[in-house]
């Protein structure tokens, strides 16, 4: 799992960590507050989620409260009115909320990261014929000089970015009997990954990493913007919107380098939120059987005004693959607390990658495409000398799903659908889906719908994609 946590939960204490170089916003602006948390285990995100609303249900000047989880850990985003917090510091009032309260939080939440966050104030697409020229400008130009404007507080870029990846063949490692850890122990070590040798055979025949891995320089996953551009996101104060706006504009930048002001007109993704009305903190958020037929209703609704709208169209989320380890089985191994560590870690490889950082830099080892499941799971992930090999299939359980992410709105359970618009209609089609969508929260009183922009739950959509 990503993110380890920095502190526990316990019976009178809880580890909240309130992030160092946090902006307060000034009185005038109505605050965002995110919460966020990893967790150890899967099952322990709804509890935590749930337990945090009932604590910040009640928080003074709280005017929505929207939440997701997933296998990776979960996250609230709060909006408070700025004056009910006297201080003005609406971080800590929420830090203070969670550590008052008395309920305990599943063992499996890791430690509670609170921290102000800034609405934005300006939104750019770089574009380049090279994307990657195009990054690096943003990168080593245009956010240095956004980042120094007074009232900016934080520059978000997405789109571009490389990083050097170790990319692991399952058959090749299973036809060698070679284990993850072994290959992950033998590059820790290296200044020269092209002769990386991670396993000798018998009359002298050595096995090189190039023999089982692919060495590549490749994007990250961030994707561009339907344009073909790098995204700058600006966040701060107001009073620093036209500064960052002229700054984008008067850059010195390279000839075939095209930065573009983006405003609502340009919305490529926007969020459907169905849920019950009302605040659902006391409960819990459960849903009665009534109730969450109407939700449903409501949402097929949704879905098909929304899709009769011309130049809309659903945003899928892709497959992926879900590992899940069995600790049980790994103890009954007789593996130390050390060894179990190593299996997680090699096996997070084949889903989400493993960063290491070698004398050559840092590197990202993921799994590489296999023409079978059983080529995967057959793949040993650790072995030592005196030790049982421990494979995929021996202590893990792996299907092909679809993302999963539960998604909340004021305390209740809600259901999301996400649209893109095509190129050209989009300001029209986003009047008119906004238009038919009022309509079906008007004939349904105890059904809540919220449309959202991506730049609204950017930050919860950064902890579960």
């Amino acid at each position: 799992m990503r993110g380890a946590g920095i502190g526990t939960w316990g019976m009178a204490m809880v580890g909240v960590a309130l992030a160092s170089g946090c902006h307060t916003l000034f009185a005038d602006d109505d605050a965002r507050v995110l919460v966020k948390f990893p967790a150890r285990e899967a099952q322990a995100v709804h509890g935590a989620i749930t337990a945090l609303e009932r604590r910040l249900i009640t928080l003074p000047g709280l005017s929505t409260m929207r939440s997701v989880g997933c296998a990776d850990g979960g996250a609230i985003l709060l909006r408070i009115d700025a004056k009910a917090v006297a201080s003005g510091d609406h971080a800590a009032a929420v830090r203070d909320a969670i550590v008052a309260g008395t309920e305990q939080l599943p063992a499996g939440a890791g430690a509670i990261d609170v921290k102000a966050i800034a609405d934005d104030i300006g939104v750019f697409t770089v574009r380049a014929a090279d994307v990657f020229a195009a990054r690096a400008f943003v990168d080593d130009e245009l956010a240095p000089a956004l980042e120094d404007i007074p009232g900016v507080y934080d520059v978000v870029v997405s789109g571009g970015h490389t990083e050097n990846t170790i990319r692991l063949d399952p058959e090749r490692l299973l036809a060698t009997d070679l284990s993850v850890h072994e290959v992950v122990s033998a590059i820790k070590v290296a200044s020269d990954l092209d002769k990386v040798i991670v396993k000798q055979l018998p009359g002298n025949v050595s096995i090189f990493l190039r023999d089982v891995a692919r060495l590549e320089v490749a994007p990250v996953g961030e994707r561009l913007r339907k344009d073909g551009g790098v995204e700058v996101r600006v966040r701060g104060h107001n009073s620093a919107r036209s500064a960052a706006a002229a700054v984008a504009r008067g850059i010195a930048r390279p000839t075939d380098v095209v930065v573009v002001a983006l405003d609502e007109d340009s919305v490529e993704v926007v969020t459907v939120v169905v849920a019950r009305a009302g605040r659902g903190g006391a409960e819990g958020g459960d849903i009665v059987d009534v109730a969450e037929r109407a939700v449903d209703a409501a949402y097929a609704d949704v879905t098909a005004a929304a899709l009769s709208v011309p130049g809309v169209h659903t945003y899928r989320r892709g497959r992926h693959l879900s590992l899940t380890l069995d600790r049980d089985r790994l103890v009954r191994r007789g593996l130390s607390a050390a060894d179990i560590a190593t299996v997680t870690s090699a096996a997070a490889a084949a889903t989400t990658g493993l960063m290491v950082e070698t004398h050559a830099g840092p590197w990202r080892v993921i799994f590489g495409a296999v023409s079978t499941p059983e080529a995967l799971l057959k793949t040993r992930i650790f072995g030592r000398t005196g030790t049982a090999p421990v494979r995929l299939f021996d202590v893990a359980r792996a299907t092909q799903v679809e993302e999963q992410r539960e998604d909340r709105i004021d305390g209740r359970s809600a259901r999301r659908l996400r649209l893109s618009f095509d190129a050209g209609v989009r300001k029209r089609s986003l009047d008119e889906l906004e238009r038919r969508i009022a309509a079906i929260a008007a004939a349904r009183p105890g059904v809540q719908v919220v449309t959202e922009r991506d730049s609204d739950v950017a930050p919860l959509d950064a902890v579960c994609p």
